[in-house]
């Protein structure tokens, strides 16, 4: 058997994204006829899906969103039980789809309806509610202060002075509904010690960690520290013209070119995308 050039072992993974993966057609179907015009007939296919996307998408799409709104806009008065678990259900889409502020919205009014529906909610659900919430606020903080940011250590675990944000509004509300979360549920619980972990996390943003935390829920600076000695990577993503935004997809690294520098190959979700190619 041919040996595999280096870079297709190492990205499985993106060449799956560019050949397609999955079982061969069964031998009794015959491929179709080449009549030259397969890559015009690709590209259309393409476009067709590009189209289709803003809608019908599961992860990119506004068609459940949309669908959500409807049920809000007929729902009757005094439903407040239903009422609370679809805009749960909305500001969960909207928070998949980047609309942070949108979610916020949506998760807030949920949790106002918390105390009205307690005796008809079980523990998990208003609990969910809460951490919602503060996970909403912790993408804002992110999305306010870590894409856009330019500084070499924004957003790197711990975070240091040079990576404290300097818009708090989202890890100050965060941190306020990840404690309620806390508060309302069971310690050692997958729920609690999520929110635990968060709560750390949105401390360490605004320079409060770990004085700010409280003995009961704050992490030891040793749980931070990396298992192996390896050195500290800074985000050098702008100086060096990686700052590329799209929607996450797969990264290669490797010497594409031959030249004994390393390439970066990213690729994204977005179907309207292409592969970014960093020489």
């Amino acid at each position: 058997m041919a040996r595999l050039p280096k870079w297709i072992t190492l990205c499985p993974a993106l060449i799956g994204t560019l050949i397609g993966c999955g079982e061969s057609p069964p031998p009794s179907v015959p491929p179709p006829a080449d009549d030259g015009r397969g890559h015009e007939r690709m590209v259309s296919f393409l476009a067709q899906i590009q189209r289709r996307t803003a809608q019908e998408n599961p992860f990119l799409g506004t068609q459940q969103t949309m669908a959500l709104h409807q049920q809000l806009t007929g729902l009757a008065p005094g439903d407040d039980a239903l009422r609370l678990r679809l805009n749960y259900e909305l500001g969960t889409q909207e928070l998949r789809q980047g609309d942070t502020r949108a979610a916020i919205e949506r998760f807030q009014v949920a949790y106002d309806l918390l105390d009205e529906l307690e005796s008809e909610l079980t523990d998990e659900q208003a609990n969910l509610t809460r951490f919602q919430l503060g996970v909403a606020y912790l993408r804002l903080g992110e999305a306010e202060n870590c894409i856009m940011a330019d500084a070499s250590e924004a957003c790197l675990i711990p975070v240091r002075p040079a990576g404290v944000h300097r818009k708090p509004e989202g890890s100050s509300n965060a941190i306020r509904y990840l404690r309620e979360t806390l508060d309302h549920s069971e310690p050692d619980g997958r729920l609690h010690l999520t929110a635990r972990w968060l709560l750390n996390i949105a401390h360490m943003t605004l320079g409060s960690w770990p004085e700010g935390v409280g003995d009961e829920f704050v992490i030891p600076a040793a749980a931070f520290e990396p298992g192996a000695n390896t050195p500290r990577f800074r985000n050098v993503a702008n100086p060096t013209g990686l700052d590329a935004f799209n929607l996450a997809g797969g990264v290669c690294i490797d010497d594409f070119d031959g030249d004994d520098l390393l390439d970066v190959v990213t690729s994204t979700w977005d179907t309207g995308g292409q592969l970014l190619y960093f020489r």
